[in-house]
């Protein structure tokens, strides 16, 4: 597992215990190391692991077994059935999760293109190449993960601290529904376009066109979560 940076320390291990179940590091059902082997091996405090066991749990990474300790559950969709039904489950709760997201996201591409550094930009037009890098050699993980980073880096942009907090309570959210959607190729394939386009906005710095492409960005989202939920 990865060594944890001192921000966003929860955020963080969490992240490294969920890499680490979705890459096989845990066997499915196989009970996780102790609170203590996870203080030291990732050097945070207990209430730190605990906080970030209960996040894992909620997003279905992790079993919480009182007295027993915590176990890794299979997150990885073995077949189209399954990653169909994880959806129609999830609908209702994704729904509300969109809705927030489309306010949030309009927002923040505003303010974004309206206050980015150059430099700011170059970041995401980096992120965004290796997000297509990441589509065209079909790996989940790295695309589930470069997506979250491309949106987070447009609401860093804005400098507007409650955005950028408000972004990162709904992407913990969402990146269960992030990795079971990039399982499938079409969805993955599906984001180039807009992402490209919303860059080439931000990077010409026009707010109608910004706003535009990442409306159309999330009806995407949403048409490729009905599909799915459809075909449950």
């Amino acid at each position: 597992m990865r060594t944890i940076e001192k921000r966003s320390r929860t955020e963080q291990v969490v992240d490294s215990i969920r890499d680490s179940i979705i890459k096989g590091e845990f066997e499915i059902g196989a009970k996780l190391p102790s609170e203590d082997s996870l203080c030291n091996t990732l050097g945070v405090s207990r209430s730190t692991i605990r906080e970030a066991f209960r996040v894992l749990q909620t997003l279905g990474y992790v079993e919480i077994k009182p007295g027993r300790g915590a176990f890794a559950l299979d997150t990885n969709p073995r077949d189209l059935t399954s990653i169909y039904q994880w959806f129609k489950k999830s609908a209702p709760k994704l729904e509300d999760f969109i809705e927030v997201r489309s306010l949030l996201e309009i927002l923040a591409v505003r303010i974004a293109i309206e206050r980015a550094t150059n430099n700011e930009i170059t970041k995401l037009k980096n992120i965004n190449a290796a997000f297509i890098k990441a589509v065209k050699t079909g790996d989940t993980l790295e695309v589930s993960d470069l997506d979250e980073s491309f949106h987070e880096q447009i609401f860093y942009m804005t400098k507007n601290s409650l955005l950028i907090n408000l972004n990162k309570l709904v992407a913990i959210e969402f990146r269960k529904y992030r990795l079971m959607s990039f399982a499938l190729d079409e969805n993955r394939k599906n984001a180039i376009i807009p992402h490209n386009k919303i860059t080439d906005a931000i990077c010409r710095r026009d707010k109608t066109e910004g706003i535009k492409e990442m409306k159309n960005h999330l009806t995407l989202v949403i048409s490729d979560m009905e599909k799915m939920v459809a075909q449950a």
